[in-house]
């Protein structure tokens, strides 16, 4: 099947600008990728990799275990956007978007935290870098970071 997953971001992207020369760890603090992807799954879909997010239309927006958009899946994997319901492709694709989101925020100067990831994962990395900048985080999203939070505590 040959599934093509891309190893940097784009850096064409406004939401990453350049991922060269930033410290993945600056700012950071020591974060259990694995149990907070399980963290994220769980708030997103309770862990239902068939699952899928429509819009207003019935057009599918997002997909699979992580809920991962069109966009995050071009962005990071050559293959499918049908694959996001295969974990094992789905979980090397949102390990790949965590590490970006994490360059993101440290470029950013925010503290890369698994709120500040959660944040990113919910509302995207450019509108959450904006938002917190401007001290201005939706509470939807601060409540939906809690949430992620409290499931990874349990998995620590």
């Amino acid at each position: 099947m040959g599934l093509l997953l891309r190893q940097k971001p784009r850096s064409n992207l406004d939401t990453a600008r350049s991922c060269r020369g930033v410290e993945p760890n600056k700012l950071s603090m020591t974060i259990h990728l694995q149990a907070l992807l399980v963290a994220i799954s769980v708030v997103e879909s309770n862990q239902d990799d068939a699952a899928v997010e429509r819009n207003r239309r019935g057009a599918i927006i997002s997909r699979g275990r992580y809920q991962l958009s069109a966009v995050v899946w071009r962005e990071h994997s050559g293959a499918n956007w049908l694959y996001a319901h295969e974990i094992g492709t789905a979980g090397k694709v949102a390990l790949m978007h965590v590490d970006r989101i994490r360059y993101a925020l440290a470029e950013a100067k925010i503290p890369v935290t698994p709120v500040a990831i959660s944040g990113c994962w919910n509302m995207g990395i450019a509108g959450y870098v904006r938002a917190h900048h401007a001290h201005r985080v939706p509470a939807a999203v601060k409540k939906y970071a809690d949430k992620v939070f409290k499931e990874y505590k349990k998995r620590l």
